[in-house]
């Protein structure tokens, strides 16, 4: 798509780090091989939690973390600024923050890697505030935002994240798009217009090797779970419908790997069900132990999200997965070539679909897995910069 001389630079400039989690994991993917491609890193640093530190009484260290964090943003904003007549690949503009993101742009070659909705949605995951299901009302015109809209995950000025929005819409044909998926690809369309650059390249963390001919290991719980939420604490990835549809199948045990009192506090309400079993942990402190001995692993993600790293974890390591089903997801792209179980919004009717396929122990794991070594043959993040040479 572009051709390189050999003075050209070339950047990979993201505001999230190499780390453990969401888009950290894919940067920890990319980094190694972007350096290898010739490309020079320019990204934030893994910042410490300044009130755990306070709470420890680490005043000193508290301190200092902020002064390292404040140093830190002037070098990459510095450095960000400074690149002219290069090719840069840009991840999660909101945290590299917008008017450095649009002056890379003018001065650049600007392949936009693009990781969630934000260059739509104020919220980022696109959830209306109010019902909690997929919204779709600022695609094309981002001044639909409701007046409940706030922008996440960073903390912008509404009316200044909305003339962003607007300003990116006119600079769209300046960017080349790199999706994740087709109907990512589907709403950059729609959004930006049909004569935007963007090309699917797929979703690589590492995360699932099925060049490996080892099965993932397995440490079966003595009792293990009926139903397992392989997610976050947030509405927009399906926290309130695991805790709702639990309420409905009391005779299951259903596991969350989170805090009670938060997941409590984002609810707004107690939940005292026995039948709901919530234990904080990572995926290396008891999540992956809980998804691969689970009866039916629930990703239930209700924005128009691309593709989940937890998602195919799920898939990977189980097998019998159930998604609820979307406009834009992933796994409405999917459900067609799989066996993934495909819940409704409804959640008296999800509840039958669930306790059907529980009480008749029902299968699925085989096809999925087929289905997902057949994906991940197609998806090779080195096809990104190979592409970008072209």
């Amino acid at each position: 798509m572009t051709i390189l001389s050999k003075t050209t630079q070339k950047f990979l400039v993201s505001g999230i780090p190499p780390s453990n989690g969401g888009v950290g994991r894919l940067m920890k993917m990319m980094v190694p091989r972007a350096q290898e491609h010739g490309y020079s890193i320019i990204c934030k640093r893994e910042n410490k939690s300044i009130r755990r530190l306070l709470d420890n009484k680490n005043i000193f260290l508290g301190v200092k973390e902020l002064v390292e964090r404040i140093f830190n943003n002037i070098v990459f904003h510095i450095k960000s600024s400074l690149i002219k007549k290069s090719i840069v690949l840009i991840l999660h503009p909101q945290t590299i923050g917008f008017n450095t993101f649009l002056k890379i742009i003018k001065r650049n070659t600007v392949y936009f890697y693009v990781m969630d909705n934000s260059f739509f949605c104020l919220r980022s995951y696109n959830i209306h505030p109010i019902t909690k299901k997929e919204c779709l009302i600022c695609v094309t015109n981002p001044a639909n935002a409701l007046k409940e809209c706030m922008p996440f995950p960073v903390n912008y000025q509404r009316a200044d994240n909305i003339e962003y929005l607007k300003t990116l819409k006119g600079v769209s044909q300046k960017v080349f798009f790199l999706a994740q998926n087709k109907k990512q690809k589907e709403l950059l369309d729609l959004h930006f217009g049909a004569g935007i650059s963007c090309t699917i390249v797929g979703l690589d963390t590492g995360e699932v090797d099925f060049q490996s001919t080892k099965s993932p290991f397995t440490q079966l719980h003595d009792t293990p779970y009926d139903l397992v939420y392989h997610g976050v604490e947030n509405f927009a990835k399906g926290i309130g419908y695991f805790v709702e549809l639990a309420i409905l199948l009391p005779e299951f045990s259903c596991f969350l790997p989170c805090s009670q009192l938060i997941v409590e506090n984002i609810l707004g309400k107690k939940v005292t069900e026995k039948n709901i079993i919530f234990k904080e942990c990572t995926w290396e402190t008891g999540l992956k132990n809980a998804v691969t001995s689970a009866r039916l692993v629930i990703n239930p993600s209700l924005w128009s999200y691309p593709i989940e790293g937890a998602l195919l974890k799920s898939i990977f390591y189980n097998g019998n997965v159930a998604v609820v089903e979307t406009e834009y997801g992933f796994a409405q792209e999917i459900i067609s070539e799989s066996d993934v179980l495909c819940l409704p919004i409804n959640l008296s009717i999800a509840a039958k679909k669930v306790r059907f396929f529980l009480n008749d122990n029902i299968d699925i794991s085989l096809n999925n897995k087929t289905w997902l070594k057949s994906f991940l043959l197609r998806t090779n993040s080195d096809d990104i910069f190979h592409l970008m040479e072209k």
